[in-house]
């Protein structure tokens, strides 16, 4: 079946608030977005103590790689599964996590959620805002950044609308993955000698 691939974070913020925001809009465009789903895949070392189980959507399943022995033993998943996750979405979404750079080498459009969600200090505005690794990810031309609730319902289904584009960002995922580009990782060495100090 076709899905869009929901992405959560390690960093605790309301993210099924969003998700229950998605499950709405599908719900009342049943026209538009027929059978399709999101597979939601929260991150397996998720900070927030959750009840994330107990949440019931219509359109929204959880990804059954990540279960509840994820949060208690904090195991790793298997990492020969999710590039198949990957590549078989439609489009990738969700928080501000590395995934956005996976989701990229599989060419696939990443609708990320940077906005506050006015419950969580590390929300993704704020991480947006002071994260090092992500002052320029707007390099990245599949890389759509959602600023609020409504720009992210009007930027998903527009993007629903196009997910068949490839969007090549080999080039600009060079920027980030070499050391040839002198400003990135000469901003990256400064990041890690702070942190040392």
């Amino acid at each position: 079946k076709n899905y869009i691939l929901f992405l959560g974070t390690s960093w605790p913020w309301e993210e099924e608030k969003v998700l229950d925001l998605l499950d709405n809009e599908i719900n009342k465009n049943k026209k538009l977005y027929k059978e399709v789903r999101i597979i939601y895949r929260p991150h397996p070392l998720r900070q927030k103590k959750t009840n994330l189980y107990k949440k019931r959507w219509i359109n929204i399943k959880y990804d059954p790689q990540i279960n509840k022995n994820y949060f208690i033993s904090r195991l790793m998943p298997d990492l020969e599964y999710y590039p198949k996750l990957l590549n078989n979405c439609l489009f990738a979404m969700g928080g501000l996590t590395t995934m956005l750079i996976e989701a990229s080498i599989f060419q696939k459009i990443y609708l990320a959620i940077g906005f506050d969600d006015k419950k969580s200090f590390l929300n993704q505005e704020m991480a947006l805002k002071w994260f090092p690794h992500l002052q320029e990810i707007n390099r990245l031309k599949n890389v759509k950044i959602s600023l609020s609730e409504n720009d992210l319902i009007n930027k998903f289904r527009s993007t629903f609308k196009t997910y068949n584009k490839k969007m090549s960002s080999i080039n600009e995922l060079d920027y980030f993955l070499s050391f040839k580009t002198k400003n990135y990782s000469k901003n990256l060495v400064k990041c890690i000698e702070r942190i040392l100090k």
